[in-house]
């Protein structure tokens, strides 16, 4: 089963309901002028990241490569968390581009989409980060507690690969894997 349509359908509703100035968009030009003027004030920042890089990402058009996508190490898929304490979710992906030659500067930087969604929820928590692992605050925990009561959470990964705050020829966005967990 393909994950692009789900996620295009997460990403859009993501983008139409807490995101509501979403006006234009560019195809892997990220320039700051051509980017989208979309608020992305509800999306949480994790690790190393710019406007401009989320800008970049949300106007990419987002492409099935699994490996370079990335794949979570914790939770499994279907997998369910105890409640009582923030969860910490890991991944792994792999730069699209050749990192330059030794003792060159390396200006390579990956980041990653996280998109929390329920089916009565679909905008639930959208997460931009440059690490590899994210463990919710107490509001964000909080928040996918009270959306998980009687509903699993779906979990969608993308990640890019950018230089400076633009994508690179091959820096995606990629579309990752989806799982599903439950809060108990």
């Amino acid at each position: 089963m393909s994950q692009h349509p789900l996620f295009r359908v997460a990403l859009v509703t993501l983008l139409m309901t807490t995101l509501p100035v979403f006006s234009g968009c560019s195809s892997n030009d990220s320039s700051p002028t051509s980017a989208p003027a979309i608020d992305t004030s509800a999306i949480v920042r994790e690790g190393v990241v710019t406007e401009d890089q989320l800008r970049a990402v949300l106007s990419g058009q987002p492409e099935e490569w699994g490996w370079a996508g990335g794949s979570f190490s914790t939770p499994l898929d279907t997998a369910v968390i105890p409640s009582k304490t923030p969860f910490e979710f890991t991944w792994q992906s792999d730069q699209t581009e050749d990192p330059p030659a030794a003792g060159a500067p390396n200006d390579l930087v990956m980041v990653h989409l996280l998109l929390f969604s329920t089916p009565s929820k679909p905008e639930l928590l959208a997460v931009f980060t440059s690490m590899n692992s994210y463990t919710p605050d107490a509001a964000a925990w909080q928040t996918l507690n009270d959306a998980g009561e009687g509903e699993a959470i779906t979990l969608n990964l993308v990640s890019a690969t950018l230089i400076g705050d633009g994508l690179t020829g091959n820096g995606g966005p990629f579309i990752g894997q989806k799982l599903t967990f439950s809060i108990e």
